[in-house]
């Protein structure tokens, strides 16, 4: 199956760029994502059919060279991560026009919590039951909003606890996962890993969500599969949990 994709993928790029020779692909993104091991496997099995070359965009061209200056590819593999610079990377694609493997437009909505959430729904992709809690200023009151020891409810629509609070902004990690009053309440914060912690939980703290921005409310992280008397959730490096 692999093969055959590929193979399409190279029938599609060589009639695009109207050549037989070798399709080269630029990988613009940051070193630290370009060059992880789950890229390399990737990149590996391209190359392994002999009909791709991989041009890599170093951080020293991203962030310092203008986009006249950038390598020259048939086709583009570019997504954002921290640092990366999205606006060059668009500016460069309108530029040299290569065939663009993915969107870097829609690549500013991955940035927005609220955006994905809304993209979804709209497409019929099952979310979480969710609230949207949008404030134009810190500790503004938001109209149809209730919040109790247990659950918040916006126009209706009821999250009770526990519930996971992110920030609209999706590079914003500082994560909150509220507790119920039967697990003993308390929050526990996941954060970008500082050493080796990424997680917190604040047994005393009063359980109230935070006002200072906008933040979409859900349900429990995802669960998968597991037998039937299991049910799994991935959480980063569990601080002592409520009950335990």
């Amino acid at each position: 199956i692999y093969n055959c994709a590929m193979r399409k993928l190279f029938g599609r790029l060589t009639r695009w760029t109207g050549s037989e020779r070798k399709v080269s692909v630029g990988v613009c993104a940051m070193d630290k994502k370009a060059k992880s091991k789950q890229m390399q496997e990737i990149l590996d099995r391209l190359t392994a059919f002999g009909e791709f070359t991989i041009v890599h965009f170093s951080d020293d061209i991203l962030l310092n060279k203008p986009i006249e200056e950038w390598p020259i590819c048939d086709t583009l593999l570019s997504w954002h991560s921290d640092g990366f610079p999205l606006a060059k990377a668009e500016a460069y694609a309108a530029l040299r026009r290569p065939f663009c493997i993915n969107d870097l437009s829609q690549q500013h909505n991955l940035q927005r919590r609220f955006a994905v959430y809304k993209t979804l729904v709209a497409h019929n992709i099952p979310v979480p039951t969710h609230i949207i809690v949008q404030r134009s200023g810190p500790g503004e009151e938001v109209p149809g909003f209730v919040e109790t020891e247990d659950y918040v409810e916006l126009n209706g629509t009821r999250i009770t606890k526990p519930f996971v609070e992110k920030p609209e902004n999706a590079e914003d990690h500082n994560v909150h996962i509220y507790y119920p009053s039967s697990l003993g309440g308390g929050v526990k914060k996941l954060f970008r890993k500082i050493n080796n912690k990424s997680s917190e939980f604040d047994v005393n703290h009063s359980g109230r969500v935070r006002r200072c921005a906008d933040r979409p409310h859900s349900r429990p992280l995802p669960h998968h599969p597991a037998p039937p008397s299991w049910a799994h959730a991935p959480a980063r490096h569990p601080a002592r949990q409520p009950g335990t």
